[in-house]
């Protein structure tokens, strides 16, 4: 059956939020396309029309969505976190700012792995609806797993992979939670918090140059490489200095890496030594 472009969109933002943000209902869409509440309304009833076993509406939810029935097939869209990611983007930070709060999702870099539908839609309603999360977290020290209760905050990704930012009641402090390594998620009640993650919001300058080790052409040829004929600055949030500082392999102390494997250095590592790892601060 051949739609219209402008329902081919509502349809796909439809299946968007359903699959990602766990429903769907008219207000958001409406706020989405800048329209009047009853034109979405319409493509709503229009897609269920044409899709009858898609959606299920959820009236103790309490912001009165569709949800994806057990039957649930998306027609328009595809299981992609980065497809998710673009229509995000797409919708401008008014949008995101609206449901989640500012830099809310971040995406400043291209993953090596994307997270699952249903590792998201809890983390994003937990953001949404400002609650708790109870979930069960693997890490290197214990994988098998830990319960933990976390707030999250944001979605961030670090270029290697997708983080939650979130604040941990286990060890009363903001961290970066790998969203491959959540599990068993449990929405829990709501919270205010009371701690502002400075880290987050901080946005800091990490000073590039070329290694001093290399020469005048070398040099040249390194800095061109990025689009540069000097030394540049990379802007990014406190809490992601190490992560950008690791995924381009920038090296941080001159006299201790060598330019073969890190030809671009940072030249105000001792500047940001806050933000770094302490394994890394050396």
């Amino acid at each position: 059956m051949n739609i219209s472009k402008q329902t081919e969109a509502r349809f796909e933002a439809i299946e968007y939020l359903i699959v990602w943000e766990g429903g769907v209902n008219a207000s958001r869409l409406s706020r989405i396309f800048g329209v009047q509440s009853h034109v979405i309304v319409k493509a709503i009833s229009d897609y269920r029309t044409m899709y009858p076993c898609n959606l299920a509406y959820d009236a103790k939810d309490p912001e009165k969505i569709f949800k994806a029935s057990n039957e649930f097939k998306p027609m328009h869209i595809a299981y992609s976190w980065n497809d998710y990611v673009r229509f995000v983007v797409s919708l401008g930070s008014e949008h995101i700012e609206q449901l989640y709060g500012h830099g809310a999702i971040t995406d400043i870099l291209p993953p090596l792995s994307a997270p699952t539908p249903s590792a998201i839609r809890p983390i994003l309603k937990a953001i949404r609806q400002k609650r708790a999360l109870s979930i069960l977290y693997r890490s290197r020290s214990n994988p098998k797993g830990m319960e933990r209760e976390i707030i999250p905050t944001a979605l961030s990704n670090e270029g290697i992979r997708w983080h939650c930012r979130a604040y941990c009641c286990y060890r009363n402090r903001f961290s970066d939670f790998n969203l491959n390594r959540i599990s068993e998620c449990v929405i829990g009640n709501k919270v205010e918090l009371e701690n502002e993650d400075i880290v987050w919001t901080t946005f800091v300058d990490i000073v590039v140059n070329a290694h001093p080790a290399l020469d005048e052409d070398e040099r040249s040829l390194v800095l061109n490489d990025y689009g540069h004929n000097d030394k540049f600055l990379l802007r990014v949030r406190g809490a992601q200095v190490d992560y950008t500082i690791q995924y381009y392999r920038l090296g941080r102390h001159p006299d201790t890496c060598s330019p073969k494997k890190h030809p671009l250095i940072v030249e105000n590592v001792d500047e940001l030594s806050t933000y770094l790892f302490k394994s890394n601060t050396q």
